[in-house]
């Protein structure tokens, strides 16, 4: 029999040019400017590296594959020395919201990568492009490209000879291994798939796929090797089992060719006939012929359903294999009547062919940053992403040695402020110096305040403040409302559907993003909070605030004037003059001194010293070089120092200047009062337009969040929509008793028959009819635990249904002509008699409703036998030691056992629905049994009708 192999292979993303060498550049400028002109060739030649690999050809002799496993380890090892910026990433939201005021942390690398999609309709190959600012997304894309082309080498080479088979198998499953861990990471790094052809559905199916492909040439060696048919038979059934699955997963995307569905079915059904066709040599060489047979027979209707499945695609192996199956057959069939005379099996009785895996995808991926894979690293000199850190430390140890320093300094400013305020000063000191003009300080302050906008600027930043604020608040609400509503929904159906719901529960998967809301709703309450400060602070200065809105002229006028006449500088003024300027003095002296410490925050960088190789402990590390930064404690110590010391000299001046007697009450409070709303102004407008500033980034940010979080909350939707239709399909496919949750089915016929011999002797119970003595007992069930008797019902009277044509069913006896079923024949009417278990006839094409407890129906007079189950088609032996033309003609109307349409797997067949138990009721929708007291069905929550 010679054998041809129809392969499958992936195309690879088509992919343009990026010029990140630009950005690249940029970046090693402002991190590295010392050596960024040493990396311009590196930079150059990994462009040049990427340029090659989205050129790669596939050759058997695997060059274009090296290309691509080169740049990709390049450029994974640039990821882990650059920050390189990923779309999908969501960042801590406090952690940047104190990186975006402070300016700590490196912007991160934003490069563009652009790929096209495989395919963007259904059975069509398209030109859509994806462009994401995404390192994730570049790997995802070559890893894509790279488990494409081991495909496509794999179907170039030479099957007729070792080292081709070899070089494909190896090939074939390198591709699985690449598919299974590109489904991993994009599983990990992506909330949603980055493109159509990376959704992990079609990753899962590609997988499948190419470990298919790798089983069938690892099978196809083994019978060109003439391997014993038992090892033959193995390997074909993993392979059936393998193209099973990706048939199976195939059948849910619409957008990929259905040439890949049918041959993938075509191939499951026809590597299950190999193996149950090999199976059938095997046990025919020991003799085994009545085995060999029913394997022959089964294997027989598989291929057929095979060679059905692979006309469409043009997949002649199927009729090959019916060929060698049915030359066997009739030889097994001959060899069986005249010299072996065995009994012939129930397919579902042979054992079962365990498959043998050779083709495996679920191993991790080599090490690409190897120097065999990728050579010399381009940026070996630059610093790793784990030493990054480890700066990262070190700047946050430095700011809290910083940060208490400058805060000490403002707090010395704030207090000289109060003090002078409580002293009336410098209003009531300008007041006697120009008791009639306005003061040069307060006019020029007006003069600021004025062109700024005054009182309606500072009114409509606050306004703007708050709508800022609520609308933040708006849409962090609405992705907390989305996390709700998705996680109630799918605490509904785990409480209707149980352990049956088996995807993981909304309350694990939303931790972290009820977190990260929790973050965002205190960064959030901490902003508002100090919104209201700025609002009261407003209110209180809102009436001097507007008076240095005027002009010149108005202020002069609305200042009182002094009686007293303007004095000259005698001794106390001087000396208050003097202390104030010395305390003006210390006040720029303590905001040079803030410069100088930020300054020096902002220089001390300790990338030289991670670069070397320094075996220093990080803490050793960071206190010898925070060491440097101490004398500026002593700086501050002292500048508060001097500081609270001439505070003390303003008090006792003041107190010689009001001595003199020379002090105009009203006029200074209105100056002194002036003064400090100009500096509540000032503090007002520089607090806005932070708040500003900051509102728009926490927006954005915000946005984002809300994004991710309706992205997520409707793709658990469709999962939700998916997993509940899979569940329908199956429950309406499956017996009821296979989930003991929702009540329990009937007792099996044999257990229920020992429960009835066991029960005493009841009247209302009728006496099962005497089996005949040349009848072989039904074969022997396990042991059932007895259940509780439940109140059967009244026996009914048999009634024949009349059926169209005047036809009235009646009993029929064996047909003796023919094996099997046998033709009605016409008979007269019977009368009508008692049923033996109490059975009424069921409408027509409904199955029996069968009391609890009792065992089923039998045709119509005749001795109860244990039922079969029915095999592979639909056809139902006869039980054993039973003559085989003992069964009758079922009544016409009645209930009939279906064959699956189709192919079926091995062993796959249907176990027919058991009818509700008592007092359940099924839904009209999907089939479930539902307990009594439902009012929805608990499957697909459809009203009870």
């Amino acid at each position: 029999m010679s054998l041809s192999l129809s392969m499958l292979v992936v195309q690879c993303k088509p992919g343009e040019p990026t010029v990140f060498s630009e950005a690249l550049a940029t970046y090693l400028a402002a991190e590295r400017p010392e050596d960024a002109s040493d990396y311009t060739a590196a930079v150059k030649d990994l462009e040049s590296m990427r340029s090659a690999a989205l050129a790669a050809q596939p050759d058997a002799s695997g060059r274009g594959i090296a290309t691509v496993q080169r740049y990709y380890g390049q450029f994974s090892s640039l990821t882990k020395r650059f920050p390189v910026a990923n779309d999908e990433t969501q960042p801590n939201a406090a952690e940047s919201l104190v990186a975006m005021f402070q300016g700590g942390g490196s912007r991160p690398l934003k490069m563009k990568f652009t790929y096209a999609e495989i395919y963007d309709a259904p059975g069509l190959f398209g030109k859509k492009k994806i462009t994401l600012k995404s390192g994730n997304f570049e790997k995802a894309c070559v890893l894509f490209n790279m488990g494409a082309l081991h495909s496509q080498v794999a179907n170039q080479q030479n099957l007729t000879t070792d080292d081709g088979l070899k070089a494909a198998a190896i090939n074939f499953q390198s591709a699985a291994r690449v598919f299974y861990n590109l489904s991993a990471f994009v599983q990990a790094n992506f909330k949603l798939p980055p493109s159509a052809d990376l959704n992990i559905t079609l990753l899962n199916a590609f997988t499948h796929l190419m470990a298919a492909q790798a089983q069938e040439i690892f099978w196809f060696k083994s019978v060109q090797e003439k391997k014993s048919d038992g090892i033959i038979a193995k390997l074909a059934m993993h392979a059936a089992k393998l193209y099973g699955q990706c048939s199976n997963i195939l059948a849910g995307i619409q957008e990929l060719d259905k040439m890949w569905k049918m041959l993938t079915q075509a191939k499951a059904a026809h590597f299950t006939a190999e193996a149950e066709f090999r199976q059938a040599l095997a046990v025919e060489k020991d003799d085994q012929y009545g085995q060999a047979i029913a394997y022959l027979t089964h294997a027989l209707s598989v291929a057929t359903n095979a060679d059905r499945f692979g006309n469409q695609v043009k997949y002649s192996a199927p009729k090959l294999l019916i060929s060698a199956i049915q030359a066997e057959l009739n030889s097994a069939q001959r060899n069986n009547t005249v010299v072996y005379v065995q009994v012939i099996p129930e397919f579902e009785t042979l054992p079962r062919i365990e498959g043998h895996a050779l083709a495996v995808a679920e191993k991790p991926l080599p090490d690409y940053c190897t120097l065999e894979i990728m050579g010399e690293d381009l940026f070996r000199g630059m610093l790793p992403m784990a030493l990054v850190q480890t700066s990262k430390r070190y700047k946050e140890a430095l700011a809290a040695f910083a940060d208490p320093l400058v805060e000490t300094l403002r707090k010395s400013t704030t207090e000289s402020v109060t003090k002078l305020q409580s002293l009336n000063l410098p209003g009531a000191l300008e007041a006697m110096l120009s008791p009639v003009e306005l003061p040069q300080s307060v006019a020029d302050h007006a003069a600021e305040v004025a062109a700024s906008g005054g009182v309606q600027q500072l009114r409509n930043q606050i306004q703007t403040l708050t709508s800022l604020s609520g609308n933040c608040l708006e849409i962090l609400e609405e992705a907390r409302r989305c996390m709700d509503e998705e996680q109630r929904e799918d605490d509904a159906m785990r409480e209707a559907h149980k352990t049956r719901w088996t995807r993981t529960a909304s309350r694990e998967l939303n931790a972290k993003s009820y977190e990260e809301a929790a973050k965002f709703q205190g960064v959030l309450d901490r902003a508002m909070a100090s919104d209201k400060q700025v609002a009261d602070k407003f209110r209180d200065a809102e009436a001097g605030i507007a008076i240095l809105t005027k002009s010149k002229a108005e202020i002069t006028e609305l200042l009182p004037s002094a009686a007293a006449k303007k004095v000259a500088n005698t001794g106390p003024v001087q000396e208050l003059q003097a202390v104030l300027a010395k305390l003006d003095s210390l006040r720029s002296e303590r905001d040079s001194l803030e410069k100088e410490i930020r300054a020096a925050q902002e220089k001390d960088d300790i990338t030289s010293s991670l670069m070397s190789e320094n075996t220093e402990p990080e803490a050793k590390m960071f206190e010898t070089r925070l060491a440097v930064h101490a004398p500026f404690k002593a700086s501050v110590d002292d500048v508060v120092k001097r500081t609270n010391a001439e505070l003390d000299n303003v008090v006792e001046a003041n107190k010689k200047f009001v001595a003199t007697g020379h002090a105009v009450s009203e006029r200074e409070k209105m100056l002194t009062d002036l003064d400090h709303k100009y500096q509540v102004f000032v503090e007002l407008r520089q607090n806005l337009e932070e708040g500003t500033k900051f509102y728009g980034n926490l927006t954005a940010m915000l946005m984002k969040f809300q994004n991710k979080i309706t992205d997520y909350c409707h793709a658990r939707k469709i999962e939700k929509e998916q997993l509940l239709a899979d569940l329908t399909k199956t429950i309406a496919t499956a017996a009821s008793n296979t989930y003991p949750a929702h009540g329990a089915a009937a007792p099996p016929p044999a257990a229920a028959a020992a429960a009835a011999a066991a029960a005493p002797p009841s009247a209302a119970a009728p006496a099962p009819a005497p089996a005949p003595a040349a009848q072989a007992p039904p074969p022997a069930q396990p042991h059932q635990p007895q259940q509780p008797q439940q109140p059967q019902q009244p026996p009914q009277q048999y009634q024949p249904q009349p059926q169209p044509g005047g036809y009235v069913p009646a009993y029929q006896p064996p047909y003796a002509a023919q094996p099997g079923y046998g033709p009605p024949q016409p008979q007269q009417p019977q009368p009508p008699q008692q049923p033996p278990y109490g059975y009424a006839q069921p409408p027509y094409g409904q199955p029996p409703q069968q009391p609890y407890g009792q065992p089923p129906q039998q045709p119509y007079g005749q001795p109860y036998q244990q039922p079969q189950q029915p095999q592979y088609g639909g056809y139902a032996p006869p039980p054993t030691g039973q003559p085989p033309y003992g069964y009758a003609q079922p009544p016409y109307g009645g209930y009939q056992p279906q064959p699956p349409q189709g192919y079926q797997p091995q062993y796959g067949y249907q176990v027919p629905v058991a009818a509700p138990a008592h007092g359940e009721w099924a839904c009209r929708q999907c089939t479930f049994h539902n307990r009594p007291t439902n009012t929805v069905c608990d499957m697909c929550r459809a009203p009870r009708m």
